[in-house]
């Protein structure tokens, strides 16, 4: 049985009847495959109420979130879901209540006093967590039948060419790294710099790219001892680090904070990582020499061990940076 949690007001005038519509879900499933449930359905104490809800939403297989008012526990529980990727079905009393960052996804309306809009309501929701199911086993399946299997391998990071990942991205770019001069390291003839095209996958007509970056904390202790592997006298990496994040700051300060975001951490990463929507590239980290020119893997978010090695690394690191 497969757990669908419900994000939504405890409180409202309507709460009880959109409650109880979005239960039959688990009439209907004769299969017995759903279980749909409310966050608020045991009973705990205020204090563990945050851990309670984080922790059935990482239990969950699926997040079912009404928009309706724009309830901020509800906004916040959908941002959780966000972060650890969970498959997110919406729904609203009326489509003024959907934030700007989630207008491009599918929003099933309703009318709670209309006993037709309830019942569509109910049907369409239940057919997409079923679709949404289906897929879930598909990629499960796919993934175990391919434990073992041969990933491209570039010599070094310059001949991926990866500011053509950059360009074609539409829905998001995570970058780990220890150094972001990189980004700014003219590739061509023309003076043309890697981050010109992050910036080109930003602007471009009916973006819907996201960015998120982390990088070493250039005042840390551990910026120091990578400079000495690398060759620099601490104080010059420091001055490197802190010069391309300044630059990055600068150039993501244009953007609001959900489209672009910019965090250091204190700690090496153990591995470098540059995901454009599903294609992710790791890079070898090794003295003495920059990570740029050793090997390049490139992966498939959806290959086995992929999501924990290198989504999950970044989600985690994400949490604790500043």
């Amino acid at each position: 049985m497969q757990d669908v949690v419900v994000l939504m007001p405890f409180s409202e005038a309507w709460s009880t009847n959109v409650w109880e519509a979005l239960e039959k879900i688990s009439i209907r499933d004769t299969g017995r495959q759903i279980n749909i449930y409310r966050v608020d359905m045991k009973t705990t104490p205020d204090e563990w109420l945050a851990n309670h809800i984080e922790r059935i939403d990482r239990k969950a297989e699926i997040v079912v979130a009404d928009l309706t008012n724009q309830n901020p526990n509800v906004l916040i529980e959908v941002g959780l879901a966000l972060s650890l990727e969970k498959p997110l079905l919406l729904i609203s009393q009326d489509r003024k209540f959907v934030p700007t960052h989630l207008k491009g996804r599918i929003v099933e309306t309703y009318d709670v006093d209309d006993e037709n809009s309830m019942e569509r309501l109910i049907t369409n929701i239940y057919l997409r967590i079923k679709e949404t199911l289906t897929y879930l086993e598909i990629k499960k399946t796919d993934a175990l039948a391919r434990e073992h299997y041969t990933v491209e391998c570039f010599a070094n990071r310059r001949i991926v060419h990866i500011e053509k990942y950059f360009r074609e991205a539409k829905e998001r770019i995570n970058i780990l790294t220890t150094n972001l001069s990189f980004l700014f390291t003219e590739y061509n003839e023309s003076g043309k710099k890697f981050f010109d095209d992050i910036q080109w996958a930003l602007d471009k007509q009916n973006s819907k790219t996201k960015i998120r970056i982390l990088t070493l904390d250039p005042e840390s202790n551990f910026a120091a001892k990578r400079g000495k592997q690398l060759g620099y006298a601490p104080r010059v990496f420091r001055d490197r680090l802190r010069k391309a994040l300044k630059n990055t700051r600068e150039i993501s300060a244009k953007y609001e904070t959900e489209i672009f975001e910019v965090r250091v951490y204190d700690d090496f990463p153990n591995q470098i990582m540059y995901r454009m929507d599903n294609n992710i590239f790791h890079c070898v980290v090794a003295q003495p020499t920059q990570s740029r020119r050793h090997m390049t893997f490139k992966l498939d978010r959806f290959q086995s061990g992929v999501e924990t090695s290198f989504t999950e690394h970044f989600q985690s690191i994400w949490g604790q940076a500043t």
